[in-house]
């Protein structure tokens, strides 16, 4: 066990199956999440599996939920109250969330919360609260160097 946003611990293609469970990655800021699907990628042998869940921002669309708005890839950080406000969610768009992993991972399937597969066509209309993607690796042995911001409320900073 170790802090998700530091894996250079692991050598390359030490894993078979890697599972981040109950949308642990919704609270990492934008930039240490992509960095995290690298290291992922660096540390899964190929052919392996990387299993997790995040938060849908097609939920809160469809609750008319108030997010702060972002530019460019659909994503929000949101203070759900947790924590006395402390605690900011990450939601994304399943199309973003795919977007961010196909640079390391293939053949990607997307679960509701019944864990029923999600075909590619019903994803933008899925109103799930979250997601489980399943990640079958691309890559292995990769040499990836995580830099990543560890300060507390390193969420709305980066």
């Amino acid at each position: 066990m170790c802090d998700a946003r530091e894996l250079d611990c692991f050598s390359a293609a030490s894993f078979d199956f890697v599972l981040f469970s109950y949308n642990g990655i919704d609270y990492m800021s934008h930039v240490q999440r992509l960095a995290f699907f690298a290291a992922i990628a660096s540390i899964g042998v190929r052919g392996g599996y990387f299993c997790f869940a995040t938060h849908n921002l097609e939920s809160l669309e469809a609750a008319n939920t108030p997010i702060r708005p972002t530019t460019g890839p659909r994503y929000a950080i949101v203070d759900g109250g947790a924590h006395g406000g402390r605690l900011e969610t990450y939601y994304v768009s399943p199309d973003e969330q795919l977007n961010q992993l196909r640079r390391w991972f293939e053949e990607i399937r997307v679960y509701d919360v019944d864990g029923e597969r999600v075909a590619p066509e019903a994803l933008r209309s899925n109103r799930a609260p979250w997601l489980t993607f399943l990640c079958p690796s691309a890559l292995t042995g990769l040499t990836i160097r995580l830099t990543c911001c560890t300060k507390p409320n390193a969420m709305s900073e980066a």
